[in-house]
């Protein structure tokens, strides 16, 4: 269980930094953030977690299931509030810097 809390912590903080970085880059680039955080989220989000969870579903191990499909699920909501987090504080503290036009 520590080790899960672990990886979801750092995909948190994964995620929080590809936001700020995304945020800073599509200023200085002058281009759309969503670019910058879907290439950078890309590798992390846990696939290989979904299809393990699958496959203990599909063999009737409904703890090994429950377990893996939990962390999997916590591992994908760390990285979207981690995203969402970082670009709202970047914009609460930097709200004269504006994003540029689509």
């Amino acid at each position: 269980y520590l080790l899960g809390g672990q990886t979801i912590f750092a995909a948190f903080l994964a995620a929080a930094a590809i936001g700020v970085f995304a945020e800073v880059m599509s200023r200085v680039r002058r281009c759309p953030v969503t670019g910058y955080v879907l290439v950078a989220l890309l590798p992390l989000v846990p696939g290989g977690g979904i299809y393990y969870a699958m496959r203990h579903g599909v063999a009737g191990e409904t703890d090994a299931f429950l377990s893996t499909l939990l962390h999997t699920f916590g591992m994908a909501a760390a990285l979207a509030v981690g995203a969402m987090l970082a670009s709202s504080a970047f914009r609460a503290v930097f709200p004269r810097l504006r994003p540029p036009k689509q």
